[in-house]
């Protein structure tokens, strides 16, 4: 933001810069220089701070002289400032009086009625992954682990994320909740071209020169099919909070509008 002022009764000393009729003062200079900066980074800021503004109100001077249709240009700023004025008010309104509360049934009501219409375009997946190093000495241990979690013994998971995050060069444990299949193909040393026949197998150990990759995969549900109410739930919470701000904004705009009309504030032919 331009700090601009007209230089009136402003003091020649208190006066930092002035570019026609636009002055840069002392205190709007001090107001726009962070706290804490001393010694040459404060002087460096100043100068800098300084010779933009100069430059940006040469511009602005330049172009009020110049330019051909600076009635329209000023229309589309009073415009702009209207509506950003309009939005500001609306918003805060929205913070005091709208019920932003949407709870857990709202939404899975929402998600029943609506889940054949929540499609994924891309695969999504549940699992464990991990990668070693080659010559790691858990590699064993690890490869136990996975086989006890594709087992369904997820009472191992503690004791898995304890080593994967401490010892393992890549460890993601996504076993409770969805993420994007290609996360996972993205890490691994071979390209995967058809996710349908990838999936089929729950369980994967590849390696490369440096490094063994390991993962399991709990569940996954693959393009076009319905999205699990877990992964669909913060996307239905956004329908319904642009839902719910929509109908309050109606109202609100038929109550000021009703009491206008009432009072005279609103004339319309």
């Amino acid at each position: 933001m331009l700090l601009v002022s007209c230089k009136g009764n402003v003091p020649e000393s208190q006066i930092v810069a002035q570019v026609g009729n636009s002055i840069l003062t002392v205190s709007e200079l001090r107001m726009q220089t962070p706290m804490g900066l001393t010694g040459t980074d404060s002087a460096a800021f100043v100068n800098e701070y300084i010779d933009g503004w100069i430059d940006q109100h040469i511009m602005y001077e330049q172009g009020m002289r110049n330019l051909p249709d600076i009635d329209q240009l000023n229309a589309q700023a009073e415009n702009y400032r209207h509506n950003l004025i309009a939005q500001s008010y609306e918003n805060e309104l929205l913070k005091v009086r709208a019920n932003n509360e949407i709870s857990i049934q709202d939404i899975q009501d929402f998600y029943d009625r609506y889940s054949k219409q929540l499609r994924l375009d891309h695969p999504i997946i549940q699992g464990v992954y991990v990668k070693l190093l080659q010559n790691t000495s858990k590699l064993d241990q690890v490869r136990r682990w996975m086989k006890s979690l594709n087992a369904g013994d997820q009472d191992i998971i503690p004791e898995l994320d304890e080593f994967g995050n401490m010892r393992a060069v890549e460890y993601d444990n996504f076993y409770d909740q969805w993420v994007d299949m290609y996360q996972l193909s993205d890490k691994l040393p071979v390209t995967v071209v058809d996710a349908a026949s990838f999936l089929k197998c729950k369980t994967y150990e590849m390696k490369d020169d440096q490094y063994y990759y390991l993962f399991v995969i709990r569940d996954y549900r693959l393009a076009g099919e319905i999205q699990p109410f877990e992964y669909a739930k913060s996307d239905v919470y956004d329908v319904l909070m642009h839902q719910r701000r929509q109908e309050f904004r109606r109202k609100l705009i038929e109550e000021l509008r009703e009491e206008g009309m009432r009072t005279g504030f609103v004339r319309r032919k």
